[in-house]
């Protein structure tokens, strides 16, 4: 799809598409943590934990999958070509890391790169994988 966009469509579309998911995110008060390419990495119950997190998480993944339908709706009926994405879901421990020039939540490396792993291969086909 990149080929075709170009630089600039490309990051047209990102920006388009991170607006809508994001917004899916924090309508459940999930922090965004961070973009690492086309993926998005949202965390739910840090700072501050409840106790429904896990039911949080799932509503934001269902919000997601119901916008990116609608969107996608929009973009094919302007002869545009739609979007997938797989969304992975996972519990960890996130703790404060603080030194004197930045504070951050962390989560322990191992954990997060195992996630990563198991997710990055995830179908494109707008399904939810959990795993706790």
């Amino acid at each position: 799809m990149t080929e075709q966009l170009g630089a600039q469509g490309t990051v047209s579309l990102l920006n388009e598409y991170f607006t809508l998911m994001v917004e899916c995110i924090q309508r459940e008060e999930g922090m965004l943590d961070k973009f690492i390419g086309d993926a998005i990495m949202a965390a739910f119950g840090y700072p501050e934990s409840h106790e429904d997190d896990a039911d949080r998480a799932m509503r934001a993944a269902i919000a997601m999958i119901r916008t990116l339908t609608e969107w996608n709706r929009q973009r094919q009926a302007e002869g545009k070509r739609p979007v997938n994405i797989g969304i992975g879901m996972n519990t960890i421990m996130w703790f404060p890391a603080i030194s004197v020039r930045r504070s951050a939540w962390i989560s322990p490396s191992s954990a997060m790169a195992s996630i990563w792993r198991r997710d990055w291969n995830l179908p494109a086909n707008n399904t939810v994988r959990i795993s706790w």
